[in-house]
């Protein structure tokens, strides 16, 4: 196993842990398989110890476990999923045989707990397909569970491309459905880039990924040129035309570039038109640069003739240096002059030294002058002292302010806790006067509490005084808690009366049941109470059953509809079994009578339809009746149109006569578009006919470009019909360009008919 497929671990796990990677079946595709590993019979292997000689250990001869050794480790790694017994199961995982591995997944399959089956079955298939992606793969897409499917072979792909991206890539290409492809194309794209970008950028242009979706690949793919061939890369980003791809191509260029000479980035980002996309490159830059100079950084940060861009630089700048040598970040910041500069500097400071030390950092908080910013000072030190010491926090903050302060206080650390410390947070929480702060801050706790420890955070949600908290607190955890724990999740649905928070609870439940078993989720279903979460509920599982038996999805509809009724069901039935046979899926469609059926029916084909080829679902639209289903779904068609390609999408909405439909249609396109490729998208609102659309598509052009492209917004501003928003409208252009360019946006604005006295406002400010 190479030392790549170890450090990919962290990175691949994550992503295995959340969405599905939707794949669907695909043919396995065959490539050259590894040569085969030397085993041995299995000796004890010693648990515990350094992690590291363990794994070193497991990357030497794999080692072949009894049936009765495998189900051991997995029930006790199972039961008790923590740092020590993550170490055992590494080192279990690495050194197993891989003929062993599919015998391994079936035991973990058996574990009640999703979160922990989920991780302890993304190391197996990372250690397979470290050695044999091809076999992992055939596993993966064998799977009867889709949800399951989708994330092993997501787990697996992204581990091969890691380890021989020509065969990941070759394997990608043969996949038949375009959208799965170009979903696995944006995986395997980032590998390629290591050895060859150019054909990286080649990919991405035949992958099928939206312009928003590609953007993000632009900077991992242009950072890995600039670390090679930086000429190059910029040479290349420059063809790019202005937009999100771009920005996102200049950023990996200077990212790399500030990792071994940072003056040259910025030097190079000075060549670049003043504009808020050149100070958040810079911005990315002083961060990258703090890391290893900065001294250096700051100094260069000061020269800048922007003030914001400087205050910017010089608090990002002072968010590292703060971790790294807090002292000689202090004295840079105590011999700053007195302003806005320094006390923002004195936050970041304080914000960061609380980490490592906030007794340290309270003490030099309280010596300053008294003013709202340092009180925020204090709350955040007093927020780092508490997971340290709960009590002498709250203690401390009871004798030195005022009732009246130490509610804010108390409430304001509670907040920030929220995220990082949910249990400590608590206690926070407990010493607030029932108000509607102490309602959003317990709403803020258990959002995070139930991520961290869902049955304790079910437990402390419980045993809240009822009214307006405990109810935001238990909305919050039943949202989430069926995903993390469905035992507990199982045994709350029993204890909790008919309200929303069982509904959202057991629509949960479902969703996480039917992922693997959806005919177990209806059985379940049935024997709750008739409630609207339980009607919500069996839609969502009756769309998951049509994944892999459509057929049996329909029948069950069928049982569930009063005769004489409407089914309810149809429409998602449909586009789940279209998004997976299509064909099928239409076939069945035509045999259908006309009427309401087939029109709800057609109506969900065409709603995934649309994710493929909106121009096709919006045609089948055109031919069905009015109805709530098709107007919803003919704006999901046209945003997915607008997407994967705004000229067809402008096109379309050029045939459509005027009035209502298309005055709302423009501008919704035009905000996709323009973000992609504002000057295309400005080309063509000026091809419209003077009417209410090309009005709305004139506003949200406008609205679109102000702030990342003031300059471009101001030339078209005028054209604005309204004019209240247009003169809201040059108020947004003027703050945004005198960011960047104070000159030109001033000489800019006093040329606008923008009422004095507001000119006035904006320039005096």
């Amino acid at each position: 196993m190479k030392t790549k497929t170890i450090l990919a671990y962290a990175i691949i796990i994550l992503a295995a842990s959340g969405a599905g990677f939707w794949f669907g079946h695909q043919a396995e595709t065959t490539a050259p398989k590894p040569a085969p590993l030397t085993t041995a019979k299995h000796k004890s292997v010693a648990v515990g110890g350094d992690l590291a000689s363990g794994l070193a250990r497991a990357m030497g001869t794999k080692q072949t476990y009894t049936d009765a050794e495998i189900a051991a480790i997995v029930k006790e790694v199972g039961a008790n999923y923590s740092p020590s017994t993550r170490s055992k199961w590494l080192v279990f995982s690495a050194t197993l045989d891989p003929a062993q591995m599919r015998k391994a997944l079936a035991v973990v399959d058996k574990l009640p707990i999703a979160s922990v089956r989920n991780l302890m079955r993304t190391q197996l298939l990372l250690d397979w397909s470290g050695v044999d992606p091809v076999a992992a793969m055939a596993y993966a897409q064998s799977l009867p569970s889709l949800h399951y499917r989708d994330t092993a072979i997501s787990t697996v792909l992204g581990n091969w491309a890691a380890l021989d991206p020509a065969a990941a890539v070759h394997f990608v290409l043969q996949m038949p459905n375009p959208r799965l492809r170009a979903s696995a194309m944006a995986q395997v794209i980032p590998e390629v880039a290591r050895t060859d970008p150019a054909q990286a950028i080649d990919l991405m242009k035949q992958s099928g990924l939206s312009p928003a979706d590609a953007a993000g690949l632009y900077k991992t793919v242009f950072a890995t040129w600039a670390q090679t061939d930086p000429k190059a890369a910029i040479a290349k980003a420059t063809e790019i035309s202005p937009g999100q791809q771009r920005t996102q191509a200049y950023d990996g260029i200077a990212t790399a570039l500030a990792t071994t000479d940072p003056h040259a980035a910025l030097d190079w980002l000075g060549t670049l038109p003043s504009s808020s996309e050149r100070d958040t490159l810079q911005l990315h830059v002083f961060t990258q640069w703090a890391n290893t100079d900065p001294a250096s950084a700051v100094q260069a940060a000061m020269a800048l003739s922007s003030v914001s861009a400087r205050n910017s630089a010089v608090n990002a700048i002072l968010a590292n240096w703060s971790d790294s040598d807090v002292n000689a970040a202090r004295a840079w910041v105590d011999q700053l002059p007195n302003g806005t500069l320094k006390t923002a500097a004195q936050a970041q400071l304080v914000r960061q030294w609380c980490l490592a030390d906030p007794q340290g950092a309270l003490a030099y908080a309280k010596d300053l002058p008294d003013s709202s910013a340092k009180f925020n000072m204090v709350g955040n030190a007093i927020a780092q002292l508490a997971q340290q010491d709960v009590k002498g926090a709250i203690a401390y903050a009871q004798s030195v302010y005022s009732d009246t302060e130490y509610a804010r206080i108390v409430g304001n650390v509670a907040s920030q806790l929220a995220s990082v410390d949910p249990k400590t947070a608590t206690a926070f929480a407990a010493a607030m006067a029932p108000s509607n702060a102490q309602v959003a801050t317990v709403k803020s706790i258990a959002q995070n509490y139930v991520d961290a420890d869902p049955k304790a955070a079910v437990d402390w949600a419980q045993a809240l005084p009822d009214g307006a908290a405990k109810r935001s607190a238990l909305d919050q955890i039943t949202a989430k808690l069926s995903d993390y724990d469905l035992p507990t999740a199982l045994d709350l649905a029993n204890n909790l009366q008919p309200s929303q928070q069982r509904d959202t609870l057991v629509e949960g439940i479902a969703d996480t049941m039917s992922k693997e078993d959806p005919a177990g989720a209806i059985a379940w279903l049935q024997q709750q109470p008739d409630s609207q979460g339980r009607k919500d509920a069996y839609t969502s599982t009756l769309s998951q059953m049509a994944k892999t038996n459509p057929q049996a999805a329909l029948d069950t509809a069928a049982a569930l509809t009063p005769d004489g009724a409407a089914n309810p069901y149809i429409l998602k039935i449909a586009s789940s079994w279209a998004a997976n046979d299509p064909q099928a899926a239409l076939t069945y469609a035509q045999s259908l009578s006309p009427g309401d059926q087939q029109n709800s029916f057609l109506a969900g084909y065409a709603s995934t339809l649309a994710q493929k080829s909106p121009q096709d679902a919006i045609n089948i639209l055109a031919q069905l009746p009015s109805s709530n289903d098709r107007n919803t779904v003919g704006a999901s068609a046209l945003r997915s149109w607008s997407q994967e390609s705004p000229e067809g999408a402008a096109a379309f909405l050029a045939t459509l006569p005027a009035g209502a439909t298309r005055n709302a249609a423009v501008p919704y396109m035009i905000d996709i578009w323009a973000n992609n490729d504002p000057v295309a998208a400005g080309q063509w609102i000026q091809s419209l006919p003077p009417d209410a659309s090309r009005n709305g598509a004139v506003q949200e052009y406008v609205d679109n470009l102000s702030g990342q492209f003031p300059e471009t917004a101001a030339q078209w501003v005028g054209q604005v019909s309204d004019v209240n928003q247009r003169n809201n409208d040059i108020e947004n252009i003027a703050r945004s360009w005198m960011k960047t360019d104070k000159a030109a946006a001033t000489q800019w604005l006093q040329q606008t008919d923008l009422p004095a006295n507001r000119k006035q406002r904006l320039l005096g400010n």
